[in-house]
């Protein structure tokens, strides 16, 4: 029987300077033993951007997330974009993310922070 290989489970590949190069990642990730990437996303923009690049590739074992990172949290004062509701429900979506709180750095208050992490937890539920 053989080995199913490795998975990343949190890689920015549709970013500088990874998205120069994705065939080469790609590659050189399988000649590594990779087998899947799992491809997150940290707003609006960049979990289309990553829809896009899962679908070019959608014969790599590429999977997607969408979501709001932390420090991005101050930008979604009335909650979690309606945008990202939908975009969750497609197939190439395996997780909510990047999500979570960050009060080293706190790039947004604490209170919103909080309060979008439970709506990707209950976005992630669903």
């Amino acid at each position: 029987m053989s080995s199913p290989g490795y998975i990343d489970t949190h890689c920015h590949l549709a970013m500088h300077p990874l998205v120069e190069d994705v065939p080469g990642v790609i590659a050189r990730a399988r000649d590594c033993g990779l087998s899947r990437m799992l491809v997150v996303a940290s707003d609006e923009k960049s979990s289309q951007d990553v829809l896009d690049l899962v679908e070019r590739y959608s014969s790599e074992g590429l999977s997607a997330t969408v979501g709001i990172h932390p420090h991005d949290a101050k930008s979604c004062p009335g909650g979690l974009p309606a945008e990202i509701r939908e975009l969750a429900g497609l197939p190439t979506v395996a997780a909510i993310g990047e999500t979570g709180l960050d009060y080293y750095y706190d790039h947004s208050p604490r209170e919103v922070q909080r309060a979008l992490f439970r709506e990707h937890i209950v976005l992630a539920r669903d």
